[in-house]
């Protein structure tokens, strides 16, 4: 296929390449090469733009599996960079004409009490999608981008890539910007359509709350979003389907409040401004650094490490983590935290790996030899941790210059064991299992660990997750990525 100068320009070629890195996804983490191939960020997207506008095939999408909740998995796709990049500079040029969105926890805990806001209702019925972006129709979702952009060459070129991408007819990639976008415009259709059926509707992404004024009116409210549901090809979720009383859907949330205020209360610290929304993209919450602070957050973590036989006590609890960490500082009680963040990862590996990434980041530059101990310990009880996890991990800990000598080498070799069995990968899994090969023995995992050594993160942001960013070394390190190399080059380094 080939996408049209008068499709992406340089300019805006260039903007999808800086926008790619910069922006932070919450469960995924940054590529790891990605911030020293910004290095060549001219050269980058000269070559991004060359490829599309000559014939060339989207690479297929590399799925990763991502631990939800409750232990199920939500599929992942990692994009070869110039397929990204044209997916995102395709979408960025109609963004403007689709409806805008907000994915913050701010929005979300709104979204939760939008139903209240002209009074206790008789009846709030709360649903969502099952599995909405894996099966967004293609042909549904170009009809409707032209229809509000009116851009039809775009949305072809667009729905050429994604078919490639995905080797099918429906199905967006997850947590991607430009998936949330178009997305967006696809479920837009749904709710327009209650609305002009008179129905008291609420939505965020694929959440939905209805209000209505009596039992019968509620049970229609649930026969109407499903069958408007099944008129896009989807369909909702049964178990998160359910009709309560107004009285008890207010209960519950300040049922809620009251019990994070409990909490705070105990730990002597006023956890008011903490929003525990499911958004993707938590708030920045201020706390001011001092030794009061720092007490209140280790009595959080106390609390969490003793494990409640209250079941929501334990969810506030678990959900308060990501805000812990991101506050505590690396030098205090650095093996008692570290301790109860290998814990996480044993026990909580998609809600809280990324925070304790955030953690570990800060944490090698004040004691490596603590960090790769810690993490030794973990291996020796011999966890089930995934790829995923690999990915978000490795990075972190081969920061650490014991990290392919030192302290931690045989349970590093295990972990890359563990992740690649000795066979060849690509995408994340080979990316995460590379690094971890560097511990156990030489060669390209090693210069690869020397190379992520001097990507360092910037200073890490108060959800827990760090920018990275080059400090210059990377692309002579123990020949990791060799002098002379084209960007071409590199990204297959990255990707391959």
């Amino acid at each position: 296929m080939r996408i049209g100068e008068e499709l992406i320009s340089e300019s805006v070629m260039a903007e999808a390449l800086k926008a790619e890195g910069t922006h932070t996804r919450g469960l995924m983490p940054q590529p790891i090469l990605l911030p020293a191939l910004l290095g060549y960020a001219n050269e980058l997207a000269a070559w991004a733009l060359g490829q599309v506008r000559s014939d060339f095939d989207p690479e297929p999408e590399q799925v990763v599996p991502v631990r939800k909740t409750r232990h199920a998995v939500r599929p992942v796709a990692e994009l070869y960079l110039r397929d990204q990049l044209a997916y995102r500079a395709l979408v960025a040029q109609m963004a403007g004409y689709l409806p805008a969105f907000s994915r913050s926890a701010t929005a979300h805990e709104e979204f939760e009490r939008a139903p209240l806001s002209d009074g206790t209702p008789g009846y709030v019925l709360s649903s969502d999608v099952a599995a909405f972006y894996q099966y967004v129709d293609y042909d549904l979702l170009a009809r409707e981008l032209v229809a509000q952009t009116g851009d039809g060459g775009r949305v072809d070129a667009l729905l050429a890539v994604l078919t490639v991408v995905t080797g099918r007819r429906f199905g967006l990639p997850q947590q991607n910007t430009a998936s949330d976008v178009v997305a967006e415009a696809y479920i837009d259709v749904l709710e327009r359509r209650l609305h002009r059926a008179d129905v008291r509707v609420w939505r965020y992404n694929d959440d939905f709350r209805i209000v209505t004024d009596s039992w019968s009116q509620a049970l229609a409210a649930v026969d109407r979003l499903e069958n408007e549901a099944r008129r896009i090809g989807l369909t909702l979720n049964d178990s998160k389907t359910v009709i309560r009383r107004g009285e008890t859907y207010e209960s519950s949330l300040k049922a809620c409040d009251e019990l994070l205020k409990e909490v705070g209360d105990e730990a002597e610290l006023d956890l008011t401004a903490v929003h525990l929304g499911r958004g993707y993209d938590p708030d920045e919450v201020d706390l001011e650094q001092d030794d009061v602070a720092t007490t209140a957050l280790m009595k959080l973590l106390d609390r969490w490490a003793e494990h409640e036989d209250d079941a929501r006590r334990s969810s506030i609890l678990t959900q308060l983590m990501p805000f812990t960490l991101s506050h505590l500082p690396a030098d205090v009680e650095g093996p008692t935290v570290l301790a109860a963040c290998m814990k996480m990862l044993r026990t909580e590996q998609q809600a809280l790996t990324p925070a304790v990434t955030g953690y570990l980041l800060r944490a090698t530059d004040r004691d490596e030899g603590n960090v790769l101990t810690a993490f030794d310990d973990l291996l020796a009880l011999n966890p089930y941790l995934t790829p995923w996890q690999a990915a978000w991990v490795t990075p972190a800990l081969s920061r650490c210059e014991g990290f392919a000598s030192g302290p931690g080498r045989a349970g590093a070799g295990g972990l890359a064991a563990q992740h690649l069995g000795g066979r060849p990968r690509r995408g994340a899994d080979a990316r995460s299992g590379l690094l971890g090969l560097g511990r156990a023995q030489g060669g390209l995992g090693r210069r690869a660990a020397g190379c992520v050594r001097d990507v360092q993160p910037d200073e890490p942001s108060r959800a827990g997750r760090g920018h990275w960013s080059d400090r210059g070394a990377c692309q002579q390190r123990e020949g990791a990525v060799g002098e002379g190399q084209s960007p071409a080059q590199l990204v297959d380094v990255r990707l391959r």
